[in-house]
């Protein structure tokens, strides 16, 4: 499993891969909030289990250095600017060349 799917399982489950790290982003510098707002209801998780998640994630991205913190937020942005169906197409990577997200999830990927 890479590491963009195990993100996006743990979101999936209440275990999603954004957030803030201790490099100086804050919780209202990035898309948590708004892909939360796509995701939660999609699979039926608390919004503030979501919104903790996406921020530890975010952590665990800075541990990896501030351009992946850039790509996990981009994600977040990507996934808000969606639907369930879409987040949906993203989790199973459907179409395989064309799938919601997918630039997002390439740059992740180069983390």
């Amino acid at each position: 499993m890479t590491r963009r799917h195990g993100i996006g399982l743990t979101v999936l489950f209440g275990v999603l891969g954004m957030g803030c790290g201790g490099d100086g982003a804050s919780s209202n510098d990035n898309n948590c909030s708004a892909a939360c707002a796509v995701i939660s209801p999609c699979v039926m998780q608390s919004t503030s289990d979501c919104l903790a998640q996406c921020q530890g994630d975010l952590s665990e991205a800075a541990e990896f250095g501030e351009a992946c913190v850039d790509a996990v937020d981009d994600l977040a942005a990507c996934i808000a600017g969606g639907s369930c169906a879409d987040f949906e197409a993203w989790l199973e990577e459907i179409p395989a060349d064309s799938y919601p997200c997918r630039a997002q999830d390439i740059a992740i990927d180069e983390c």
